[in-house]
C-alpha cells in the first residue's frame, strides 16, 4: 500500500511540475490529460501509511496532503485551458491575418501615412 501511494505522489508531482515548467519556458507539455487515468493520492499522512492499509483519520486535523492534491488538482484544471488551441490552430484560424496578405495593406498603409504629411 505504501509503494502504491508513493507511486501517485510522484506521478501527480511530475504531472504538477512538468505543467509548470511547460508554461514558464513556452514549450509543450509531456503529459497530456486524454493520456492519463492515475487518481490522486489519498489525502493522509505518512504515519497513516502502512504496508497493508492506510488509516483514514477522522479528527478534525488537517493531512498534509491536503495542499498537494488540491495543487494537482487545479494545475489539472487550469491544463484545459492551456490545451484549448494549439500554436498551429492559432495559425491556421487567422490564415487570412498571415504576414504575406498583410504585406500589401500594410505598404499602403505607409504609404497612406506618408503622403499625408507636411513636407517641411
Amino acid at each position: 500500500m505504501i509503494e502504491l501511494e508513493c507511486r501517485k505522489r510522484v506521478f501527480w508531482c511530475a504531472y504538477t511540475l512538468d505543467n509548470y515548467l511547460s508554461a514558464a519556458l513556452g514549450r509543450p507539455r509531456t503529459f497530456h490529460d486524454d493520456d492519463i487515468d492515475q487518481e490522486l493520492p489519498s489525502c493522509v499522512n505518512d504515519s497513516d501509511l502502512t504496508s497493508k492499509h492506510v488509516y483514514i483519520n477522522k479528527s478534525k486535523a488537517q493531512s498534509i496532503m491536503m495542499a498537494p492534491i488540491a495543487h494537482a488538482m487545479l494545475v489539472q484544471e487550469d491544463s484545459t485551458y492551456a490545451t484549448a488551441l494549439t500554436p498551429s490552430q492559432v495559425v491556421s484560424n487567422n490564415q487570412p491575418y498571415s504576414p504575406r496578405s498583410l504585406f500589401h495593406s500594410t505598404t499602403i498603409f505607409h504609404c497612406s501615412s506618408f503622403s499625408s504629411r507636411k513636407i517641411l
